[in-house]
């Protein structure tokens, strides 16, 4: 006899998209992020990061050995349009 299983208590399976965005979320304020994570939690392919990072329009990035990562207070201020660079240029 196979034993039942309750479905409340099945497994779930997540799309590369929904668990980058679930860590994201989870992780705390100072965390990084990989380009592929941020696109997933702005809904933006790689590719339009690359190129926001190219024209300086994307959130603030770090560069480290050849990989490019996010701070994830930056990625939330730039999704909210608080973009730092723009105060920072700003007539006083």
């Amino acid at each position: 006899m196979t034993p039942s299983v309750n479905p409340a208590l099945a497994p779930v399976t997540l799309s590369r998209e929904a668990e980058a965005q679930l860590v994201f979320w989870a992780a705390p304020e100072e965390s990084i992020h990989s380009a592929a994570t941020v696109a997933a939690v702005t809904e933006l392919a790689t590719n339009t990061l690359q190129n926001f990072r190219v024209s300086g329009e994307g959130p603030d990035y770090i560069k480290r050995g050849g990989k490019i990562y996010y701070r994830k207070t930056d990625v939330i201020s730039w999704m909210r349009g608080e973009d730092p660079r723009r105060r920072a240029n700003a007539p006083h």
